[in-house]
């Protein structure tokens, strides 16, 4: 009784758009009993919402869940209209659902302003844009607020309800009663950008597609997971191609323009757009659909992972490439790269200098022809497996520290270890260790005792 009283003022309305969401909300509006004028200036925007209109009562009829004889007043109640002024004329409610462009909205409620009865509310189905800013353009702010219905109309049951800055309670409470009797769920909301709904879903959306990019999974393993794991009743692909890619790029760079670069659009959603994948209004988005809208069977919406560059692997921290074996044999040109013991490729002005460095580093047991050093001595025994290993842990963590002489043998003494500390660290790893001067250390004399022995 008291939402019949609170819409008691309210006989018909205009919708004012004929795309996806106007023609959802003239449905509703028309099953709801008012009567309801669906304005747009295409006619075969037009025809195809009678279209969509009648298709989805019969379905609702057919599932029974509308009434044969609610169907058939909904269609009585239904009118277009292709004339602004023809459409808003009688009107006692006024509901924008023009694409989402601030410039658009602030231009159409300007001349619905002019041409609607002054008792008329005026609402809009913005998913994000400001509230205050479209009622600013008329002479009645408090009679302004925005009506967010979701998509499709038909069947969602969410209306965001939004106050603006002068949005009077009276206002919202006969806004609150029209849903209502739309059979409609209210959530009342204070202006924000992108309101509750398109807030959070703008990040999701935004979050598959940078999944998608980078070949995280497939557009329907996406969905699928979001579905059945997150208990959502759509994929973020299904939602978005609903909705539709260009809708859902506004939202964003409004978004992103207001709250930050957590919103920042994605590129592959960029491209799509660009490319003209609107979505099922268009028959391609992220999946592929057919002339009623059905998508096509084996559209997996996957996008491949950049390949790397074959034959190379990143090694860990350094930023440096490690040689990856790749089953060919390797070149036998003199010129070819050679690779040192632990597979860095040596660079070309280094070798020459490292083959004759005074400064080599020996163990015992090493490969014939390999020099030796002053710590190396007849009697001494051969260090133990585990002493081995830790000298080849330190020598290459003295590689990565310039001890060794090369091409930077020269360098300033700072960038190395002291002399005293690389003799410490030789001597407790078993190993021996020429100086770093320029001036090599002479050899000492092997023992005959030992040698014979």
């Amino acid at each position: 009784m008291a939402e019949a009283t609170a819409t008691a003022g309210i006989r018909t309305i205009a919708v004012l758009g004929a795309g996806t969401m106007g023609r959802g909300i003239a449905h509703v509006s028309a099953l709801a009993g008012f009567v309801t004028h669906l304005y747009d200036p295409e006619a075969a925007a037009l025809a195809k919402a009678v279209t969509a209109i009648d298709r989805n009562l019969a379905r609702g009829v057919e599932l029974k869940k509308v009434a044969a004889e609610a169907a058939e007043r909904a269609r009585a109640a239904l009118r277009m209209a292709a004339q602004l002024p023809a459409a808003v004329a009688a009107a006692d409610l006024v509901i924008e659902s023009a694409p989402e462009d601030i410039a658009v909205k602030v231009r159409l409620f300007q001349e619905v302003d002019r041409l609607a009865p002054e008792h008329a509310l005026l609402a809009s189905n913005t998913s994000a844009l400001s509230i205050t800013e479209m009622a600013a353009a008329t002479r009645r702010p408090e009679r302004f607020a925005g009506m967010h219905f979701f998509n499709p109309v038909h069947v969602m049951r969410l209306i965001e309800l939004v106050r603006g800055l002068a949005t009077s309670p009276a206002t919202l409470a006969t806004l609150h009663a029209v849903g209502r009797r739309m059979g409609k769920e209210i959530v009342l909301v204070n202006e924000a950008p992108g309101f509750v709904t398109s807030r959070i879903n703008a990040l999701i959306g935004n979050e598959a597609f940078r999944m998608l990019q980078e070949g995280v999974a497939s557009a329907a393993d996406i969905d699928k997971a979001l579905k059945l794991g997150l208990n959502h009743p759509m994929g973020p692909f299904e939602m978005v191609d609903l909705v539709g890619l260009d809708v859902r790029l506004s939202i964003l760079e409004f978004l992103h323009r207001t709250l930050g670069e957590a919103y920042r659009p994605n590129q592959l959603l960029v491209q799509h757009v660009r490319a003209g994948r609107l979505g099922r209004k268009v028959g391609r988005g992220v999946y592929a659909y057919d002339e009623r809208g059905e998508r096509i069977a084996g559209e997996p919406g996957r996008r491949p992972r950049a390949r790397k560059r074959p034959g190379y692997a990143p090694e860990g921290l350094s930023g440096m490439k490690r040689k990856v074996s790749t089953g060919q044999a390797p070149p036998s040109t003199a010129s070819a790269p050679t690779y040192s013991a632990a597979g860095w490729k040596q660079p070309k002005n280094q070798r020459a200098a490292r083959a004759a460095s005074p400064c080599r580093v020996s163990m015992r047991g090493g490969s014939p022809g390999s020099r030796v050093t002053s710590k190396e001595s007849s009697g001494a025994a051969s260090p133990s497996p585990t002493a081995l290993r830790y000298a080849s842990l330190r020598v290459q963590q003295l590689k990565k520290a310039r001890c060794f002489c090369g091409a930077g043998s020269r360098r300033s003494a700072t960038r190395s270890l002291s002399e005293k500390k690389r003799s410490a660290i030789c001597s407790k790893s078993g190993i021996g260790l020429r100086s770093s001067r320029s001036t090599p250390i002479s050899r000492p004399r092997r023992n005959p005792a030992s040698a014979s022995s």
